[in-house]
């Protein structure tokens, strides 16, 4: 009896599957289309026609589990009765990311991008996203009544998640819940409001 070809997104979550257990067992340096095409079940075409390159393919791999799960950070809305509580509340799910993806991503991203500067681009896409998170806490806090400066530069917007990302990858650990709040009150407030 011969096996049933998958489609769609059973196939895609058995070549998810075999990526992230490559990763795991051998690590991003061994991964290769031949090998997940194996694990998966499928042919390398057929990850050829989706993914121009294994990094393309990890990160579709990484990123697809948490965005199934929570839903795209961009997408995020906060609830917050002021911009301490609507920062507080973006930098906790920002690090609820950060952990779904793991330092095995961002080191993964990081080796990449030095090896190929045309993957750079990886950044800016992340951080046009984070400027639109930023940019509507800042209008729900001046819509609210709040001093907000009018000033604010997309580098000061950037900042709580640059921080974060810092202390995954720098640190070695993501924030608590503490050093965020801390890290709204003490440095991210007198940046944003007058």
């Amino acid at each position: 009896m011969t096996e049933k070809r998958r489609r769609g997104a059973e196939l895609e979550q058995a070549i998810f599957a075999a990526t992230n257990a490559i990763l795991k067992e051998e690590g991003f340096e061994q991964l290769s289309f031949q090998k997940v095409a194996e694990r998966a079940g499928t042919s390398k075409p057929v990850l050829y026609r989706r993914w121009a390159s294994t990094f393309e393919l990890v990160l579709a791999a990484i990123r697809e589990p948490a965005v199934r799960i929570n839903g795209r950070f961009t997408d995020f809305e906060p609830t917050g009765a002021s911009l301490a509580d609507d920062l507080l509340q973006m930098l906790l799910r920002f690090s609820d990311v950060i952990s779904e993806y793991g330092n095995t991503y961002l080191q993964i991203v990081l080796t990449e991008i030095s090896r190929n500067s045309d993957r750079r681009g990886i950044f800016e896409f992340g951080e046009r996203g984070d400027i639109q998170v930023m940019t509507r806490i800042l209008k729900r806090a001046t819509d609210r009544g709040e001093t907000v400066r009018s000033d604010v530069s997309e580098s000061a917007m950037l900042l709580p998640f640059t921080q974060a990302r810092y202390a995954a990858l720098v640190r070695g650990h993501v924030m608590s819940a503490d050093e965020l709040a801390q890290l709204v009150t003490e440095i991210l407030l007198p940046v944003y409001l007058k």
